[in-house]
């Protein structure tokens, strides 16, 4: 029989230095556990294995073996897509470690040719503190929020949000402060309000707003005095 184990955080507390023995680390033949890359055995791998030895095999995805459990010890850059709401929670657990965040270009939501989203909740991406790139959350259909990203502070490149059907404040960007591209606000007939934007001061280029039913004002903008183009 198969073991179901899906979750070891509850040895996240054991000292690395403490794993030892003969075979060491041994974590095997667990085909429903995919996260492994507890801080402390990150730290016991990254030593030789001949001194801290460990055999890891016949696991789920990114605890598949000794590689793939490296490979997530270091906390994410680069370009990200989210389609679906599993993609989101996959990162989530695999980065859990990680606290400061920066990823490149982010999009959320549905892109042509992939699933059609299923995105309601973005707290797994609680820990992102900068995207360098473009942030851009379109087509959602379920998301009435964007409370996951209260962590960022500065985006270098364009915010774009639109098609978010269900989008009722954007009060997860409160941290925001800055913008190096565009600000595009368009095509989200919930949104009511736009106070999540109370600490923005600075926009890199346009600002455009456009096709919200709902907004009846943009007071959450009083703290904005500058763009690098055009208002409309």
């Amino acid at each position: 029989d198969h073991a179901l184990l899906t979750d070891i955080s509850g040895l996240k507390n054991i000292d690395p230095a403490n794993i030892g023995g003969a075979q060491g680390l041994y974590l095997t033949d667990n085909p429903e556990l995919a996260v492994c890359n507890l801080p402390n055995f990150c730290t016991y791998l990254s030593n030789p294995a001949n001194t801290h030895p460990r055999t890891i095999s016949g696991n789920k995805s990114t605890c598949l073996n000794v590689a793939a459990i490296q490979a997530t010890c270091t906390c994410p850059t680069g370009d990200w897509t989210f389609n679906t709401q599993a993609q989101l929670n996959e990162f989530g657990a695999l980065y859990a470690h990680c606290t400061d965040i920066t990823l490149n270009n982010v999009v959320i939501g549905y892109v042509s040719g992939a699933t059609l989203s299923d995105i309601t909740d973005l707290t797994p991406l609680q820990n992102i503190t900068a995207v360098t790139g473009s942030l851009v959350i379109r087509s959602n259909s379920y998301l009435t929020n964007l409370d996951g990203l209260s962590a960022v502070t500065s985006i270098g490149g364009d915010l774009d949000f639109y098609g978010n059907f269900a989008l009722i404040n954007v009060n997860g960007l409160s941290s925001l402060t800055s913008i190096g591209g565009y600000l595009s606000i368009s095509g989200n007939p919930a949104l009511t309000n736009v106070n999540g934007l109370s600490a923005l001061t600075s926009i890199g280029d346009y600002l455009f707003i456009g096709s919200n039913a709902s907004l009846t004002n943009v007071n959450g903008l009083s703290a904005l005095t500058s763009i690098g183009d055009y208002l409309f």
